[in-house]
């Protein structure tokens, strides 16, 4: 699996607030998150920020959330919609992928390099917020990009 730069990561999110002459108080107040929160994310003093953190970010920006963890640019195939957030469907989502690739959620846990409970709670809906990096893995392990899981 490749290795997530967390200092990347940052770095990208820092470029593109720059290129779109943005300060950090008027992205954080665009994101609808407190300004601490963003700051940490863009200096990367938060190491592993939410799915629902970085989804906030990359619809400011209009990309996807694999550019903003991989820099991996692709058109998004579906509209980033307005105060979508990860719900049940994303559990949906990854138990589907996860059994047409006739995987269970113990040899996922285990080939993704995560929790064997963070698989049964992100499918159960438990876990509606789990951080980017962790879906980043399931979704790398699964062939998806993390922004179909999401969608």
């Amino acid at each position: 699996m490749r290795k997530i730069r967390h200092d990347i990561f940052a770095k990208r999110i820092r470029k593109l607030r720059r290129q779109n002459g943005l300060t950090q108080r008027m992205m954080s107040r665009k994101c609808k998150m407190s300004f601490e929160t963003f700051m940490f994310v863009e200096k990367g003093k938060t190491k592993n920020p939410t799915v629902l953190t970085v989804l906030k970010i990359a619809k400011v920006f209009g990309k996807s959330i694999d550019f903003l963890i991989n820099g991996v640019f692709y058109t998004l195939d579906y509209p980033l919609k307005k105060g979508k957030e990860p719900d049940a469907k994303l559990g949906k989502m990854v138990q589907r992928y996860r059994m047409a690739k006739g995987l269970t959620q113990r040899k996922l846990a285990n080939r993704a390099r995560v929790c064997y409970g963070s698989v049964c709670g992100i499918e159960a809906g438990r876990m509606k917020n789990p951080t980017i990096f962790t879906m980043a893995r399931i979704a790398h392990t699964l062939d998806v990009t993390v922004d179909e899981l999401v969608a």
